[in-house]
C-alpha cells in the first residue's frame, strides 16, 4: 500500500506542477502583456494643450472601458465564460487525467482491479465552486473581488483627472503620470512594455526614470496587486476544487489531509484559519476530511494543499463509507490551537474569533453543499 500511495501522490504532484506552469504562469504573463498594451495606448496621444473638462471625461470613459475589458479577460480566462473552457477547465481536465493515471498505476502496484467514474469533472467542479461560494457567504468572494476593486478605482481616476484639469496639465503629461501610478514600477509590466516595440521601450525607460507622483490614489496603487491576487487565488481554487471532486469520484481516496504550505509559518497572519483546519478533528482525525466535505481554500492567496489517505486495496471495489456531519470547532479549542502556534505573537480576541468563525463557516458550507448535491444525485 505504501508503494501505491507514493505513486498516487507522485503522479498528482507532477500534474499540479504542470498545471501551475502551463496555466497560471501563462495567465499572469498574458495579463501583464495586456496591461502593458493598455498603458501604451493610454499614453499614445501627444500634445501640450491643457487637459479640458470635456477631454478629461472622454479619457475617463476610455480608461473605465479598458479596465472593464481587463477584468472580463481575467474572468473569461479563469471561468471560461460562454466558451466553457479556460483555467478552471484546464485544471479539471488535468486533475481528472492525473487521478485516472494514478488510480490505474496504484491498482497495478496493489494487484487489484477497480471501477471508477470520472465523467463530467469540469462541470461538477464549476457547480461545486458556485454552490460553496454561496453557502460560505464570505464578503471577499474571490470571483467578485477584481470587478469590485475596479469600480472603486474609478473614483481614484476621477479625482486624479480633476486635479490635472485644475493644474493645467496636458493630456500627455496627465496620461504618463497616471501610467506611472498604475504600473507602480512593476517589473513584469515593465518587461512586457519592453516587448511592445520601440514605443513600448521608450515608455518603459520613461516609467523607470520618472518618480512616482505625490498623489494618494490608494486603489490605483493596488490594481496590479489585486489583479495578481485574483489570478493566483482563482487558479489555486480551481485546482483544489477539481482535486476534491476527482478524489470523491476515486474509489481509492478515503481522506484528504489538510497540509499547510511551506511558507505558511513565516507569514505575518500566521497562525490563522489554515492552522485551525489542519489541526481540527471534525470526526475523522486531525486535519482529515472525506473529499466530499474537504473545505475550499480558506482565504485569498491560500497555498495550502492536501495529501491523500488511500483505502485498503481490498475495498477499492466496494462503496465508500457514509459521510457523517462534521464536528464544529469550539472557540476555546480555536484559541488554544492559535496560542499554541503563535510564539511571541499573541493573537487578539477579535482575530481568534474571526478565524474560528471562518473555519466553521468553511467546514459547514462544505457539508451543506455535499448534502444538496447528494439530494439531487449530482
Amino acid at each position: 500500500m505504501d508503494a501505491a500511495l507514493t505513486k498516487y501522490e507522485e503522479i498528482l504532484e507532477r500534474t499540479k506542477a504542470f498545471y501551475l506552469t502551463s496555466s497560471r504562469i501563462k495567465l499572469e504573463r498574458d495579463f501583464y502583456r495586456l496591461f502593458a498594451q493598455f498603458l501604451l495606448d493610454l499614453t499614445r496621444r501627444e500634445g501640450t494643450a491643457p487637459l479640458t473638462p470635456a477631454s478629461a471625461v472622454e479619457l475617463e470613459r476610455w480608461i473605465k472601458a479598458r479596465l472593464t475589458d481587463l477584468t472580463q479577460y481575467l474572468h473569461t480566462q479563469i471561468n471560461g465564460g460562454s466558451r466553457a473552457n479556460g483555467t478552471l477547465r484546464d485544471a479539471a481536465e488535468l486533475v481528472t487525467n492525473g487521478h485516472l493515471q494514478a488510480t490505474t498505476e496504484a491498482a497495478a502496484l496493489a494487484g487489484v482491479s477497480y471501477s471508477a467514474n470520472y465523467d463530467r469533472i469540469p462541470e461538477r467542479t464549476l457547480r461545486l465552486m458556485i454552490m460553496r461560494s454561496q453557502a460560505e457567504g464570505l464578503s471577499e468572494s474571490f470571483r467578485s473581488l477584481l470587478p469590485l476593486r475596479t469600480r472603486e478605482l474609478a473614483g481614484d481616476i476621477d479625482t486624479f483627472l480633476v486635479h490635472m484639469v485644475a493644474t493645467g496639465e496636458s493630456w500627455q503629461s496627465s496620461t504618463t503620470r497616471l501610467a506611472k501610478i498604475l504600473s507602480r514600477d512593476n517589473a513584469s509590466v515593465l518587461d512586457a512594455l519592453g516587448q511592445l516595440g520601440p514605443r513600448g521601450g521608450r515608455l518603459r525607460r520613461f516609467l523607470k526614470a520618472e518618480p512616482l507622483p505625490e498623489v494618494d490614489l490608494k486603489q490605483a496603487k493596488q490594481l496590479l496587486h489585486r489583479s495578481r491576487r485574483i489570478v493566483i487565488t482563482e487558479t489555486n481554487q480551481a485546482y483544489h476544487t477539481s482535486d476534491i471532486v476527482a478524489s470523491a469520484a476515486s474509489p481509492v481516496v478515503l481522506f484528504l489531509v489538510w497540509t499547510l504550505s511551506g511558507r505558511h509559518a513565516g507569514l505575518p497572519s500566521s497562525p490563522d484559519v489554515c492552522d485551525l483546519i489542519a489541526l481540527h478533528d471534525a470526526g475523522y482525525g486531525p486535519g482529515h476530511y472525506p473529499p466530499e466535505i474537504c473545505p475550499s481554500l480558506l482565504h485569498p492567496y491560500c497555498l495550502c494543499t492536501t495529501r491523500k489517505v488511500l483505502r485498503p486495496a481490498s475495498q477499492w471495489r466496494l462503496p465508500k463509507p457514509p459521510i457523517a456531519r462534521p464536528q464544529g470547532l469550539s472557540r476555546d479549542a480555536a484559541e488554544t490551537m492559535l496560542l499554541g502556534r503563535a510564539g511571541d505573537r499573541v493573537p487578539t480576541s477579535a482575530f481568534v474569533r474571526a478565524q474560528w468563525q471562518r473555519a466553521n463557516r468553511k467546514i459547514f458550507a462544505s457539508y451543506t453543499t455535499y448534502q444538496e448535491l447528494a439530494d439531487v444525485g449530482s
